[in-house]
């Protein structure tokens, strides 16, 4: 057979693959038309390639076809659960100023890197002003984390709450900043 004939045979193998897969990683559905563009592409790859003695052609289109779906995955994300080491990202600590380097978390493969420059840098003074809004547990919570640099399990311990508590302190605290930040301005 010729491979448009292989092709044409079997043009609904890329279908029930990639359909397969995406139903097997939802977060992968929103890129069906992309797994399925680069299925048939495989699948066409495939017929060109075939060598009758060997295997049958469904057997190798079936594997090239998937392996293109992971391919694309990995495209798409990255390699999931590996971290790429060499390039930590650096964020600014809200009230100091400086810059620290974090290394990427293994499980996050949606981290992005980019580069936001700062448009009104906020003094001291004015940090002091927007944490005089909040009372005074609130405050102690919020500098140990952005001021000190402090893990949540660390404030909780030196507190005597739990992770969870100075998590929520913590965001209650910033959403109070902002509210009052909004009024003040």
């Amino acid at each position: 057979m010729t491979p448009e004939q292989l092709v044409e045979a079997h043009l609904d193998l890329p279908t029930m693959i990639v359909s397969a897969y995406c139903k097997s990683r939802p977060s992968m559905r929103k890129h069906f038309d992309d797994l399925m563009s680069y299925g048939m592409e495989a699948l066409w790859e495939s017929a060109q390639r075939y060598e009758s003695d060997i295997a049958l052609f469904s057997t190798y289109a079936i594997h090239r076809i998937r392996w293109s779906c992971v391919d694309t995955a990995r495209r798409i994300y990255g390699r999931p659960g590996r971290s790429n080491k060499r390039s930590p990202m650096l964020f600014t600590d809200f009230f100091s100023g400086n810059f620290r380097s974090v290394s990427r978390a293994e499980h996050d493969i949606f981290a992005v890197e980019c580069d936001i420059p700062d448009d009104d840098p906020m003094t001291n003074g004015q940090w002091d002003r927007l944490l005089r809004c909040l009372s005074p547990h609130y405050r102690k919570v919020v500098e140990m984390r952005f001021r000190l640099g402090k893990s949540y399990a660390w404030i909780a311990r030196d507190m005597g709450i739990n992770v969870h508590t100075a998590m929520s302190i913590v965001s209650q605290a910033i959403k109070r900043m902002r509210k009052f930040s909004e009024v003040a301005a």
